[in-house]
């Protein structure tokens, strides 16, 4: 496989550390099949996300990734997560690891910030050959997260 040294490195690093965040089944007739749930903010909440973001120098999308983090980890019952982030090519989703380990929420978003800008650094590699190439076997996320920004920028360049 060619691809950079650094690249190769990284995502080795994330496919071996391994783990997969399992949702719980709440339901007592389950479907196959993949779900898709959609929420849209009340304006003030917003607002709220938005002051935030801006006040900390972090995009709009991190706050919101890590927002994700925070209920994967409430509703998986793990600290550390794992969640498909649209960022490789056409929108592919990649494995994001992320932790909910930080005490407060200003340093879970900062921790959510650093693991982004890796993730963001190193995603035009196609992690599912490495994947086949290192020996890990099964998904690495059962959720996807879709930055805000990068829907908006898919609109406004007549690609949504």
């Amino acid at each position: 496989m060619d691809m950079p040294i650094e690249d190769r490195e990284f995502w080795r690093e994330v496919l071996l550390a391994g783990g997969a965040t399992t949702l719980p089944r709440w339901t007592l007739d389950p479907l196959p099949g993949v779900g898709e749930h959609v929420t849209t903010l009340p304006d003030d909440l917003l607002v709220a996300v938005r002051g935030l973001a801006d006040r900390l120098g972090l995009p709009l999308r991190t706050v919101v990734l890590a927002a994700h983090a925070k209920v994967l980890a409430a509703v998986s019952g793990e600290r550390e997560v794992v969640t498909g982030y649209a960022a490789g090519a056409g929108g592919r989703l990649l494995p994001c690891p992320l932790t909910t380990a930080p005490q407060t929420w200003r340093g879970l978003l900062l921790e959510a910030a650093l693991v982004e800008v890796d993730l963001l650094w190193h995603r035009d590699v196609v992690v599912d050959e490495l994947k086949r190439e290192l020996g890990v076997a099964g998904p690495s996320f059962e959720t996807g997260f879709d930055p805000i920004d990068r829907i908006d920028a898919a609109v406004n360049a007549g690609g949504g």
